[in-house]
């Protein structure tokens, strides 16, 4: 039966993964029309948008940056509702010693910037370890093959592979290769959703457990349940699926404002905030409220179960409580 199960467990993961490949082969495609006939450069250098009093169209085809003094083809730039997009010039102020003058501060921020790179790929290398050494326990160890310990390989499963695509991202080579600077960037944001999602899925498995002690003055059976854990399957996977169909098809989609299109191929993640806030952080938010009422409806459960004990006035119980209401906090996410 746990054989069946780790390979029910597995299955899943392999078909949510397929649907999810599948999405990120027909973004690629229908993305290829933006960049034909242009420069690879425009692919993935850093750029900005020019209003239409900031440049000048010649019948050629060419455009005009007087501010850069700089001429530049069809291939070198994307016109849309006379809007220009350009890459950043190698020297964006030709006429003055900006460059020379700044030139000690860039090299101290570039600096910083590269350590902090480091030190995120260390402490991200800490925790993919320490989720391998779960997962692995999980597997080898029997009696933690039931529903909790389910939801929680799940939520480890999907926090490694968030954590393994994000170390990716700081590579140079993923920023030249279009496709998979897509691909990396819809992986991190499904993945990462649902690590939220599994984490409301403990909170909740938590509180119906405590509902289930207290007030049916019974322990809740935590034995795995294909139903329910099917059932939560659905809830992670298939929400974060949602969302992340939802960003590839705005990005691909006539008619939407530019800025809630995430456009994922410029530097491998949502290009403007208004697109992350929409597709990320918004939901990410309130999967987090969420959590929180939880635990607070959880803690409000145990204290006033507690209350109805005479033992209630006392201060070693009080500081049990409160140890017990960290970890609660923990557990929920």
């Amino acid at each position: 039966m746990d054989i069946m199960n780790t390979i029910l467990f597995l299955t899943l993961y392999t078909v949510f993964l397929a649907a999810l490949s599948h999405a990120v082969n027909e973004t690629v495609e229908g993305n290829n029309e933006i960049f034909r006939n242009k420069h690879p450069s425009l692919h993935n250098c850093p750029s900005f948008e020019l209003g239409p009093d900031e440049y000048i169209l010649y019948p050629n085809g060419t455009i005009y940056v007087e501010s850069y003094n700089k001429t530049y083809n069809e291939s070198f730039y994307f016109l849309k509702d006379n809007t220009v997009t350009i890459c950043v010039p190698d020297n964006p102020y030709p006429n003055t010693d900006y460059e020379n003058e700044n030139e000690k501060e860039l090299e101290n921020e570039y600096e910083y910037a590269n350590n902090l790179k480091y030190l995120s790929q260390i402490g991200l290398s800490i925790s993919m370890v320490c989720l391998v050494l779960h997962l692995l326990v999980f597997v080898l160890v029997p009696a933690l093959r039931n529903l909790p310990g389910y939801n929680l390989a799940s939520l480890c499963f999907s926090l490694f592979i968030c954590y393994l695509f994000s170390i990716f991202t700081d590579s140079e080579n993923l920023s030249k290769n279009r496709n998979m600077c897509i691909a990396t960037a819809v992986l991190i944001q499904y993945f990462f959703m649902a690590s939220f999602l599994w984490m409301s899925v403990i909170a909740f498995d938590v509180y119906r457990a405590l509902l289930q002690a207290t007030g049916n003055l019974r322990v809740s059976n935590m034995q795995f349940t294909l139903k329910k854990y099917g059932f939560y399957c659905i809830f992670s996977w298939g929400i974060s699926l949602v969302f992340t169909s939802a960003a590839l098809i705005a990005d691909n989609a006539n008619g939407i404002d530019e800025l809630y299109k995430p456009q994922f191929e410029r530097n491998c993640w949502f290009r403007y905030k208004e697109s992350l806030l929409v597709f990320f952080a918004g939901p990410i938010f309130v999967m987090i409220i969420s959590n929180l009422i939880i635990f607070f409806l959880s803690v409000y459960t145990i204290f006033s179960n507690r209350m109805k004990s005479d033992e209630s006035s006392n201060k070693m119980l009080l500081k049990k409580q409160a140890l017990l209401y960290f970890r609660l906090a923990v557990i929920m996410g």
